[in-house]
């Protein structure tokens, strides 16, 4: 019984909220335009049947300009391919011409090489120069030509023109072991050092000389033949001190050396001199 009175008093008050709020909105419905709602609904409804006829005739012109187009496209494609293939054979020949190209400078180095030691060999020593600079020619880098060409110099006395193709020769030797792809040791770079120090022996600059034994010592210590001109040079400046510091340095690395008594009695004459002044 309780439960059918709360019931009904909860409907009837339901009722009550709705017809006051019916109540408050009748104004505002009494002032709705029947008309105006008509006129509304038509106008979005042509404007949905124009926005419609749009998206169907661009559909329209669009899928005409792709057919017409079809065939160029196709066309333009079918050309980017036969190009793309005749660019990569192109490349592929021109590779192979540089392989050869590459192959025969080396070979006609090779030559050229041979005919300048035969040359050398005969004492045509002039000819030789040429070879040699033919060979430098082709690759810029060719160390042994430039070694070769110093040593063709040398020989001739040209000892300017030797002095300045060993330099160059380190510089680029120097350059190139910077380099990761530098197959280059320093044993080659101190053969350099050496050969420079000989050229200022016979311009008799001695103190450049030793400078650059000096240096091909920093890359290859033990080595008897640059320690024996280091020493001969110490002896002939009187340099007693660097005369003793190399000889300990030779006997260290090769005990067995025959020169070593040698030139232990000429360090002792100098020692002597010295002693005696």
């Amino acid at each position: 019984m309780i439960t059918n009175i709360i019931v009904w008093t909860f409907l009837l008050v339901s009722l009550l909220v709705i017809l006051a709020i019916i109540l408050r909105k009748f104004p505002l419905l009494a002032s709705i335009d029947l008309e105006q709602i008509d006129s509304e609904r038509q106008a979005e409804l042509k404007q949905k049947i124009l926005s419609d006829k749009f998206k169907r005739d661009f559909a329209r012109i669009f899928n005409r300009i792709n057919a017409l187009l079809a065939p160029v496209i196709s066309g333009i494609t079918n050309f980017a391919h036969i190009l793309y293939d005749k660019l990569v054979n192109l490349q592929q020949s021109h590779t192979k011409v540089i392989a050869e190209t590459k192959q025969d400078v080396y070979q006609q180095i090779d030559i050229l090489l041979a005919e300048a030691e035969d040359l050398t060999r005969k004492d045509e020593l002039v000819k030789a120069e040429h070879k040699y600079i033919e060979v430098i020619g082709l690759d810029g880098k060719n160390f042994k030509a430039y070694e070769l060409l110093a040593d063709n110099y040398a020989s001739r006395d040209n000892n300017e023109e030797a002095e300045q193709t060993l330099l160059h020769t380190i510089k680029l030797k120097n350059q190139l072991m910077k380099t990761k792809s530098s197959n280059l040791s320093k044993l080659d770079l101190a053969r350099n050092y050496y050969s420079l120090s000989l050229i200022y022996q016979k311009i008799n600059e001695t103190h450049k000389a030793i400078d650059y034994l000096q240096q091909s010592l920093a890359l290859e210590p033990a080595n008897p033949k640059y320690l024996d001109k280091i020493i001969e040079l110490c002896i002939m400046t009187k340099d007693l001190s660097g005369a003793t510091s190399f000889c300990q340095q030779l006997e260290a690395s090769n005990p067995a050396n025959k020169k070593l008594k040698e030139i232990k009695d000429q360090i002792k004459e100098l020692s002597n001199l010295q002693t005696d002044n």
